[in-house]
């Protein structure tokens, strides 16, 4: 590969990368560098483990546990079922 090609193919990653993370939210300032990159991935803001859980399980789904009670974890759920094994639970709220 000439140098040329090299530069092209560098400018190519850094323009999909920053794409990438104003698809994230995050503003990329007009002529930041490939250095800039690393700094900038880091503000993209993530969700916690109770978010994620709570995104999975949108009120009125279902969730089957063997004995584990997911209002320790996060939202409202209500027991449709259980005692000895697994418990069937309804996401209220």
């Amino acid at each position: 590969m000439s140098v040329q090609s090299e530069i092209t193919r560098l400018q190519g990653a850094k323009d999909d990368l920053a794409a990438a993370i104003e698809q994230k939210g995050v503003a990329v300032p007009a002529g930041a560098k490939l250095d800039d990159m690393a700094a900038l991935v880091l503000q993209i803001e993530t969700m916690s483990a109770d978010e994620a859980f709570l995104a999975a399980h949108p009120v009125g789904s279902y969730l089957y546990t063997n004995g584990t009670d997911p209002n320790n974890v996060a939202g409202a759920w209500q027991a449709l079922r259980g005692g000895m094994g697994p418990t069937a639970w309804l996401r209220t709220a």
